[in-house]
């Protein structure tokens, strides 16, 4: 899931922005907390339809 919601939000950024400042992946992000709040509004943009994005 965890890259779904990467996949989803890197599409829509320009590709001179994610060419300049890389997401990081997953080996960075395995011991990283994520805060409820964020993860909650994550995974509500993820099944958010795109035309409401």
């Amino acid at each position: 899931m965890f890259k779904e919601i990467f996949t989803r939000f890197i599409r829509h950024l320009p590709s001179r922005l994610v060419h300049r400042d890389p997401l990081p992946g997953a080996q960075q992000t395995v011991n990283t907390a994520v805060p409820p709040s964020l993860s909650a509004h994550c995974l509500k943009m993820a099944v958010m339809p795109e035309e409401e994005l």
